[in-house]
Order: structure tokens, then sequence, then C-alpha cells
């Protein structure tokens, strides 16, 4: 008796988890942060003392596996080398007063800028990789898949209804809890950055939209309000069949009500491709009136509530900081072309290269904008190839694999039709 409940208490731990993300990321970082690590580590308690009550360990593979090994000892590889090199030199003894003092050789001796700022970064990364090993571990059948994705829309769905209201209400009554807004007048629900909000609407979108084409097509014919509303098992049919829709778009709706612009052009990438892909499977007419159906129906709202707001944050944009920015962060590779400057160190270093028009001394960046990017300056060239490897990896299983069938699984799922999922 003593494996299911250590199964079961590693799974609440996983749900809990997943709602408490969303729901805290507004609030100051440090207690939500501990909460979540906590839950993390309860779920993996529970799920290695249920194998070993059981018996057995077991480890299911997935393409990341090694990639993501490779960047926790990479990032372990930067707390080791630390700062020293560069501390003995800015504390050591002045030189010469007629001679320049420049800082010593950093590539290979200077593993991180800022040792609190990695480890703060480096734990981060580790609660995400909890928590991906407990949804590959504990989710193993269709019907604890189907129960984790309509959990995530149901919980997106809700929670970008209760920020529409607050938002159009101009009051957080529902989600008072959180941290005041940016004052931008823009949807941010319980997250503290609108574009963060954007993002995390924009995934489960898409995760909604293939949730609800893999699903198998109704074999029973219509059924009559009367007999749907006299059958239990029908009403809950229907909620399970409809709700999942419905949630998908009231996050379409709260997505053009963000304004984001990352999260919105990225949206509108993600359906061509996915319109391009569902092209070349044959399965375009189904999945098209679907889309269809979705944005006709965020058209509509977006235009009951009018266009001006993006318009007008399309057209005011500041590109140009965005740019400049970008360009002048690239000399930090440079600087630190090997192991970078240390993970979450990119706030301690870009003072030193931020120019004129940006306003040093009054504006201070700690993120890049760009995470790719900043991963990149963050880990440099090692970092940058290992992570080219991972995206490589993950879209070969994916596609290459599951989805056209013309590669092994490299998590065992065979190859060839065996392989593919179709959804």
């Amino acid at each position: 008796m003593a494996v299911p409940s250590l199964d079961r208490l590693a799974r609440a731990s996983l749900y809990v988890l997943l709602f408490w993300v969303p729901l805290a990321s507004g609030a100051d970082r440090g207690w939500p942060l501990a909460v979540a690590e906590l839950l993390v580590l309860l779920g993996l308690l529970g799920w290695l003392l249920g194998m070993v009550s059981e018996g057995r360990l077991a480890w299911r593979t997935s393409a990341v596996d090694w990639p993501v090994g490779l960047l926790v000892v990479l990032v372990l590889l930067q707390l080791v080398l630390g700062n020293r090199p560069l501390l003995a030199w800015a504390l050591g003894p002045p030189g010469d007063l007629g001679s320049a003092s420049t800082p010593p050789a950093l590539v290979l001796t200077l593993g991180t800028l800022a040792r609190a700022h990695t480890i703060d970064a480096l734990r981060i990364f580790l609660s995400y990789v909890g928590a991906y090993v407990l949804v590959i571990h504990l989710i193993r059948t269709r019907a604890q898949l189907e129960r984790l994705v309509s959990t995530l829309l149901v919980l997106g769905g809700g929670l970008a209804f209760l920020a529409l209201l607050d938002y159009l209400g101009r009051d957080a009554w529902l989600l008072r809890w959180r941290d005041a807004g940016d004052g931008t007048g823009r949807l941010s629900g319980t997250f503290a950055n609108p574009d963060h909000f954007g993002a995390w609407l924009s995934m489960l979108i898409f995760l909604g939209i293939g949730y609800l084409l893999a699903r198998p097509g109704r074999k029973s014919g219509r059924t009559s309000l009367r007999r749907l509303l006299g059958s239990p098992a029908r009403r809950e049919e229907a909620v399970r069949r409809y709700l999942p829709f419905i949630a998908v778009l009231v996050m379409a709706v709260a997505l053009i009500f963000t304004l984001s612009r990352g999260a919105l052009v990225s949206a509108l990438a993600a359906g061509l491709v996915l319109l391009g892909w569902l092209h070349a499977l044959r399965r375009i007419r189904r999945s098209l009136a679907l889309i269809a159906t979705l944005l006709i129906a965020t058209f509509c709202y977006g235009a009951w509530i009018g266009f001006e707001p993006i318009q007008a944050r399309l057209r005011h944009a500041d590109y140009a900081t965005r740019w400049i920015q970008t360009v002048s962060s690239v000399p930090i590779l440079k600087t630190f072309p090997i192991l970078g400057g240390g993970l979450g160190t990119y706030q301690d270093i870009y003072l030193r290269y931020q120019p004129a028009a940006l306003d040093p001394g009054h504006v201070y960046y700690t993120h890049a904008h760009n995470d790719l990017l900043q991963l990149w300056l963050e880990l440099g060239v090692v970092g940058g190839v290992v992570l080219l490897v991972l995206a490589w990896r993950v879209g070969w299983d994916l596609v290459g694999a599951h989805l056209l069938g013309r590669a092994s699984c490299p998590a065992g799922g065979g190859e060839g039709e065996g392989a593919q999922r179709h959804d």
C-alpha cells in the first residue's frame, strides 16, 4: 500500500506546483521560489521512495537527458572556477602610475562574475529540471496525459478570465494578492510582467489546440438538448469536450489584452507552422475549421475592444533601444568566449558595455530582452553548442521521429510507423 500512496504524493506535488508557479509569480520572488523548490523536492522524494519501496529503479530516457546534464555540469564548473582571478586583480596593489592597469586574461580561468547570482540561476534551472523529471516519470498513460493537459488548460482559461474581469473593472479585486502592475494599462494577470503572461498564454493556447486536434471525433451522432440535460454522463462528456475550447478562446482574448509584441508575433508564427505541418500530414480540413473558428472569435473580440492599443504599441515601440542593447551586448562573448560570464550574471557585466545612448547610470538592464542571446553570453561557446544540440535533439524527436516517422526515437519509442503519433 505504500507505493500507491507515495505515487499519489508525487503527483499531488506536481499538480500543486503547476498551480503555484503562475499564481504566485507576481509576488516577491524569494518565498514563492522557495515554495516551488519545496514542491519539486517533495515530488522527487515521493517518486524515488515509491520506486525503492517497489524494489526497482527506473529511468525513462528522453531527448534532453544528456544535454541538460551537460548544462548542469557546465554551471557547476563555473561555480568551481569562480571569480578569484578577477578579484585578485581588482584588490591587488596598484601598478606604476605611468602604466595602465589592465584586467587579466580570463578566457579559461574565469568561471562566473558573481557566484551568488549564478547559484540563484542554477536553483531556478534545477527546479525546471525537477518538474520535467516528474512529468515524464509520473505521467505514463494516455489518461494521465489528458488529465495533465486539461488541468493546465482549465488553469490558464480560469486565470485569463479572472484577469480580464480585473482588467475591465480597473480594480484588482479577484487577483488582489499579486503585486501592483507596471502601470502601462496592459493585462498581466498574476504575473509581474505582461510579456511573461502573454508568453505563458501563447504556450497554453497551442497546447490546447494540439489537445483538441488529437482527440478522436464523436461516433455516436448528434445528441438533442433534452437528452443532454437529462443525462449526467452526457453532461459531463459535453463539459469535457467543449470546456478546453472555451479555455483556449478566453486565453486568446487575454493574449490580445497583454499587448505583448513578442507573444503575438510568436503566436502568429506558431499558427503558420502548425498549419504547414497539418497540411503535410493531410489533416488540414478539420484542423483548419478549428483554428479558423478560434481566430474569428478572437478577431471579433479584438474588434469589439478596438485594435488601436495594439497598433499604437506596434507603431510607437522603441525598437532602436532593443537593437542597440543587442548589438552592444555581443562583445561580452568576445571577452568571455569559452565558458561565458556565468549563468545569471548579465546584470553584473552589461554596465561595462552599456553605451551612452542607453543612459548608463540612470537605466539599469538586468536582462538582455533576448533569452537566446543572454544564455549564449552567460554560458559561452561551450554552453551555446550544448543548447544547439538540445534543440536539435528535441526537434528530431518530435518532428523527425514522432510526426514524420523518419528517425529513431531517442526515448525508445521505435521508428517508422511504430514511432508515429500524428498528434
